[in-house]
């Protein structure tokens, strides 16, 4: 017989060294309710969405200290969870039937380890639930539990539940009764401990006293269970793992709410790798924060001005920003208090390096500004000039049919860009979009081909000079004149067109100028 026994256990499995049973609550304890009443009254999450690594740690409660290959469940082993719910007995079991449905999905995924067992509430509690009185809810999980454990004399046992409603009140008959039965009760905190249904001012102590432990995420929950030796280290790292994992695959409506979890969720992680690193077990990795500013990106912190992006935090989403004033001052913040830097606004006058023309917008995705340049820079002239002829001369040296295909293609694109010239010595005469960080822009009065009014009448803007702020403007009747910024003023009546005005063309032509 002795040989039977050992051959129907796996060599890697050692038999579990305590027997356990698993008690928990459903709503805000396994998902959440997504603050729906009366079933609870946590909306940090959608509705019936599952909370990141609650089912590792059901399994590994579950498992205890034993060792098993990976952390799998042993085939062999039946499950120890049970759930005590405050819903009651309706027509044909209808909520039970449902809640089953439930976990034999969960089962089939292979996410829950076991098949649970369901204690119902009953409808006498749950109408006082709708008065406040959460009293009648909690004597009667209590009573369920006295009940089930009364099956199971040679059994202790580890109640989780949540302190929206009367978990708290429940855990505290069941110790004040069996205290020796239960080896851990866990509490997710769903709202503020002094909002805990049966609270007073002698509460805290009474929990400390009791060993109610309360938790924000099951990674915290994991390291409370790890350091009482009811899961082992492996067992914690496990839960920690799946909770990163769980969390990856929820889709939440808004940003903030994500980043908020995140948040949470990394604190604990920060704590459990500690412990885990004190142990000598390898860390686990947070949960990435989205990286929306690149390294580089001129930003503006709405409260303290403008800045550039340093470095960025994965694992709490902080930004390093440097300040322009104070000069070399350093920031941290969080990418919601971020916003892309913008110069000036729609239809503004900008000088850019590249030349001068009309803001158009700014790119929502990476702050890059789009500028309908109107004159184009010297330098820009220049090298492109420099572009074309370096590009002839490659041309020159090719093969027979090399050059006519390229003699060809040169022709064809001369048709299509009408007037197109870059010889230096004349003016574009093409409009051009440009894509310009914020930080080389700088706003301006009018720009080149702009028609503005001075003391000497109307005329049209020809250039600008950035060093002094001096504009040359073309009177109809006398020679270019040079005026200071505010001593022009441009035509109310202008409706020169932002994609083809002062300089003539506007064939589109685009060029991405970072």
């Amino acid at each position: 017989s002795s040989s039977s026994s050992s051959s129907s256990f796996p060599q890697n499995v050692e038999m579990r060294p305590t027997l356990r049973k698993i008690l928990s609550d459903v709503d805000d304890t396994l998902f959440s309710s997504g603050g729906r009443f009366p079933a609870g009254i946590d909306a940090t999450y959608k509705h019936h969405e599952l909370y990141p690594g609650v089912l590792a740690f059901y399994k590994e409660l579950d498992l205890g200290l034993a060792k098993s290959n990976n952390g799998e469940w042993p085939p062999h082993w039946r499950g120890n969870l049970a759930f005590l719910s405050a819903r009651p007995h309706v027509y044909k079991d209808w909520s039970q039937a449902k809640s089953y449905k439930l976990f034999s999905q969960l089962k089939k995924s292979h996410n829950l380890h076991t098949t649970p067992t369901l204690l119902a509430g009953e409808l006498f509690s749950s109408f006082q639930m709708f008065r406040g009185d959460f009293n009648p809810m909690a004597h009667k999980k209590a009573q369920n539990f006295f009940e089930y454990s009364s099956l199971y004399p040679e059994y202790k046992f580890v109640f989780i539940g949540d302190n929206g409603q009367g978990d708290v009140i429940a855990a505290e008959m069941i110790l004040e009764k069996y205290s020796e039965r239960l080896e851990g009760v866990f509490i997710h905190k769903v709202q503020k401990l002094a909002r805990t249904p049966g609270y007073t001012d002698k509460s805290r102590a009474k929990w400390d006293d009791l060993g109610i432990m309360f938790f924000r995420t099951y990674i915290g929950a994991s390291l409370l269970a790890c350091k009482k030796n009811l899961i082992s280290i492996r067992g914690l790292r496990q839960v920690a793992s799946n909770a990163v994992k769980d969390f990856c695959k929820i889709e939440f409506s808004k940003e903030e709410t994500r980043f908020a979890r995140l948040q949470e969720l990394n604190r604990d992680i920060e704590k459990c790798n500690d412990y885990l690193q004190s142990q000598g077990y390898p860390t686990v990795a947070y949960v990435a924060a989205k990286h929306v500013f690149a390294r580089g990106t001129m930003v503006s912190t709405r409260r303290y001005g403008y800045g550039r992006v340093l470095e960025f935090r994965h694992d709490d989403g902080m930004y390093e920003i440097l300040l322009n004033h104070p000069k070399n001052s350093r920031l941290y913040l969080l990418g919601k208090y971020l916003q892309f830097a913008t110069t000036g606004s729609a239809d503004d006058r900008v000088w850019t390096p590249y030349g001068t023309g009309i803001l158009q917008a700014a790119r929502e995705a990476d702050g890059v500004h789009i500028v309908h340049l109107t004159k184009l820079s010297q330098l820009l002239i220049t090298s492109t000039a420099r572009a074309k002829a370096l590009s002839s001369k490659r041309v020159v040296g090719g093969s027979r049919r090399h050059r006519r295909m390229s003699h060809k293609s040169s022709s064809s694109s001369s048709s299509t860009s009408g007037s197109t010239s870059w010889n230096s010595n004349r003016k574009q005469q093409v409009a051009m979009v440009a894509y310009i960080q914020p930080k080389n822009i700088q706003v301006i009065r009018a720009a080149v081909g702009d028609v503005v009014t001075s003391a000497f009448g109307q005329g049209v803007v020809q250039s600008y000079r950035r060093a002094d702020g001096i504009y040359e403007v073309l009177i109809p009747w006398g020679n270019p004149v040079l005026h200071e910024e505010k001593e022009i003023k441009i035509r109310e009546d202008d409706s020169r067109s932002k994609t083809g005005g002062g300089g003539g063309g506007g064939d589109g032509t685009s060029s991405s100028l970072q």
